[in-house]
């Protein structure tokens, strides 16, 4: 269920599988509906996905790709050398980033975005021509925004009052916190293959400096 944190504009009880929405009921406070509270339920046969989750779950499907792709490079007989696997790490970090930006960051929508989504046209009884839905995730949270448009003051210049319901989603809220562990780890070795190598080319150059004398110097590091 999706309650109002500060009062009873927005109620929503929603069915979420997977990334699929499969069935709302909405009650949202509105001046002109009996009671002033408008009531509506989403078509059973219909159900709309979540593009965030899709997204976040495509990032991370890539992550795990590349991660196969690195071990499966790697066997018993031949090592990847440093280059390889820094590259290996960066495009998983990467797509760990985006996967996690897909839903810390929502995209708003426009208003005119709002009125075409079909979303809006699933419901039974149908929103009154002044009031849009709006369902989209902020990192664990699950939201539904109501808006209410109100008459322009300056022609062609939208306004509206916007409502929220929101809920938190306990799996969501788990896959968040894998994904800052899996970023965290992965860029913890990434900055330690960047010391190796600056190591070594501080290695090399030493020798070549000292090559035509005959002489050579070594550096050791602990780490």
């Amino acid at each position: 269920m999706l309650t109002s944190p500060n009062g009873d504009y927005v109620k929503c009880v929603l069915t979420l599988l997977g990334d699929n929405i499969v069935h709302a009921e909405v009650a949202i406070r509105y001046p002109k509906a009996p009671g002033h509270v408008f009531r509506s339920i989403a078509q059973p046969d219909v159900q709309w996905k979540l593009q965030q989750v899709q997204d976040l779950s495509n990032y991370i499907l890539r992550a795990h790709n590349l991660v196969r792709a690195a071990v499966e490079a790697t066997d018993s007989s031949k090592l990847l050398d440093g280059r390889k696997i820094a590259t290996f790490l960066d495009q998983i970090i990467s797509n760990l980033h985006s996967a996690r930006t897909a839903v810390t960051l929502p995209k708003k929508k426009s208003i005119t975005e709002l009125q075409e989504n079909r979303i809006n046209k699933c419901f039974t009884p149908p929103l009154p021509g002044d009031l849009l839905l709006s369902f989209y995730v902020a990192s664990y949270k699950l939201i539904c925004a109501a808006y209410h448009m109100q008459q322009p003051t300056v022609p062609g210049r939208h306004t509206f009052h916007v409502y929220q319901g929101e809920c938190v989603i306990p799996w969501l809220n788990e896959t968040l916190l894998c994904l800052n562990c899996a970023v965290q780890l992965c860029q913890q070795f990434r900055d330690k293959l960047s010391v190796f190598h600056n190591c070594n080319e501080l290695q090399e150059f030493i020798e070549e400096k000292h090559a035509g004398d005959g002489t050579t110097q070594t550096i050791t590091e602990k780490f």
